[in-house]
């Protein structure tokens, strides 16, 4: 039987192919432009942030070389970042973006780069992504049904990545190696977004700090799930989260008053129940700042569960639609191994939460970073970074 929706969606996905290699190919008209040596151009979630690995890079270029650099960063919404010091704004995908883009003798981003962007030679463009481990399964490696087309574009673009840095020895055989294909160089150096776990003091004036702008006390808990579906952009929320009976619970638990922020997956959104001692966080700029100042961490399939392993503390996996999400998405590795504690209803989460042993959750932390071999000791920036240097001097 004649399948119209697939139909359309095939055609659809055959356009915009035709279409980004159009404007690929009239871009490179701009490639007349002499590249400068010294400028550097960066973005995250496409242009939604300035946050996780490429913040920490610009912020350390600019903090060490910045007077000879020219930093450029590309934003949704520029006007929001004209003040961040030693930094130059613009709007991503403007023609301002575009010249920036032929120019820029390093291109930096958490993300696969533009599908029409063409990179010329010359160039280093470093993907630095933008989670750890190897937990859920990402670009061709994804269950969800895909295209042939879909699979080139994944593969195609990210071939454009001279350099990709990998957490652990697992994401560099799971996500880079067998999702996105590819063969390039990989630097095993950690995420730069986590060097600062890796400083205790400098942990404590963070988490001092994000108390005092939260106005926050007691025990603190992040809920932070990841994106359910296909596309990361208007993605399925998680389930519902019984914020009033967690909270009980981790008074009961722990003697104080129990706070928890709550905080989406970038570029998306989380209907959050009017409870008190529940703040919603999504807007807060830095993720690494609130996993400092966080007792426990509960999330589902994110990422930040590698991150925050590195502290040891205690986490929490709220999984009810585990089965469908395997199937549907594809894990890497057994989510029984995994750096928290699996909880497959409320029921098993409170339960989690009134028996949990802090040490044994250190313990397991510990085990998984090793199990996964992991990159990550607290100068990933550093290293990056000579890497530049060396490339622009």
């Amino acid at each position: 039987m004649f399948d119209l929706p697939a139909f359309v969606a095939y055609c659809a996905c055959w356009f915009k192919w035709i279409v980004a290699w159009c404007i690929r190919h009239v871009l490179e008209m701009l490639f007349f432009l002499p590249v400068q040596k010294n400028r550097i151009l960066f973005s995250a979630y496409h242009g939604l942030e300035y946050c996780c690995n490429p913040r920490y890079i610009s912020e350390y270029l600019v903090g060490h070389w910045g007077s000879n650099l020219d930093i450029i960063w590309g934003f949704v919404h520029p006007e929001n970042y004209k003040e961040i010091p030693g930094i130059k704004a613009i709007k991503i995908n403007s023609p301002v973006w575009l010249y920036y883009a032929a120019t820029s003798s390093v291109i930096i981003t958490n993300f696969s780069w533009s599908l029409i962007q063409p990179k010329r030679k010359g160039q280093l463009l470093i993907n630095t992504w933008h989670g750890g481990g190897a937990y859920k399964r990402v670009g061709g490696g994804a269950l969800y049904s895909q295209s042939k087309l879909e699979y080139r574009e994944r593969r195609d673009n990210i071939r454009k990545t001279d350099l990709f840095l990998s957490s652990s020895r697992a994401f560099t055989e799971f996500a880079i190696r067998q999702d996105y294909c590819y063969s390039g160089e990989v630097l095993p150096c950690g995420m730069p977004r986590n060097d600062l776990l890796f400083d205790w003091k400098k942990r404590e004036l963070i988490a001092k700090r994000v108390k005092a702008s939260l106005g926050i006390t007691g025990h603190i808990t992040i809920y932070a799930p990841t994106f359910r579906g296909k596309e990361w952009k208007g993605y399925r929320v998680a389930p519902t989260f019984p914020y009033q009976v967690v909270l009980h619970a981790l008074q009961t638990r722990f003697g104080r008053t129990a706070v928890i922020l709550t905080r989406a997956h970038p570029g998306g959104e989380m209907t959050i129940s009017a409870v008190k001692d529940v703040k919603d966080v999504t807007a807060y700029p830095d993720m690494q700042e609130l996993l400092c100042v966080a007792d426990m961490l509960i999330t589902d399939y994110s990422s930040c569960m590698w991150d925050f392993a590195l502290l040891g503390r205690p986490c929490l996996l709220y999984v009810p639609d585990l089965e469908e999400y395997s199937l549907t998405r594809g894990v890497c590795t057994a989510p029984e191994e995994w750096p928290g504690i699996i909880c497959r209803n409320v029921g098993e989460m409170l339960s989690a939460i009134s028996t949990l042993d802090e040490e044994a959750c250190a313990e397991k932390a510990a085990q998984h970073l090793r199990m996964l071999g992991s990159y990550e000791t607290g100068n990933a920036t550093e290293q990056v970074c000579a890497r530049i240097m060396k490339f622009v001097v």
